[in-house]
């Protein structure tokens, strides 16, 4: 049942991104992760990302759209769901764990956000009070804005 409903919002997402007009994107300002990082520098790297993820963040072009974040945990809420949304844990890494490791290896760049309950690998990156969750294998793009409370 949890896979129809990843599987839907994939779905949706996709559609709604396509269907929107292409805006000229901003360049944010990133620090990637590349093939020269150490270990301990990209443990530093996954620690800050989740420190700047904590809080809530709402979807930038549909507002219906959210995200919270309290620890090692993560809520989506988003309308039209059967489920009442929960807190699931989450993981910030430099490979999917959901990928073949020979996949993983064509873009040593890239942080991935990891939902281990559902299997569901996203590239994330976290810059200037935006959340860019974007498919690793499908073309989307989900941009978050950080809720001031």
């Amino acid at each position: 049942m949890k896979l129809k409903k990843i599987a839907i919002l994939l779905l949706l997402t996709a559609i709604i991104v396509s269907c929107k007009n292409k805006k000229e994107e901003s360049k944010e300002t990133e620090t990637p992760i590349t093939e020269t990082t150490t270990p301990e520098t990209v443990m530093r790297d996954t620690v800050a990302i989740i420190e700047n993820l904590q809080g809530k963040w709402k979807e930038a072009e549909y507002p219906y759209r959210t995200a919270e974040f309290k620890g090692a945990e993560v809520k989506f809420v988003e309308e039209g769901v059967v489920e009442p949304p929960k807190f699931e844990a989450y993981q910030i890494a430099t490979t999917c764990p959901a990928r073949q490791e020979s996949a993983n290896k064509i873009a040593p760049e890239l942080v991935y956000f990891y939902l281990p309950e559902n299997k569901l690998c996203q590239k994330i990156s976290v810059a200037d009070g935006k959340l860019t969750l974007s498919g690793t294998t499908q073309d989307y793009r989900i941009v978050y804005e950080r809720v001031k409370e």
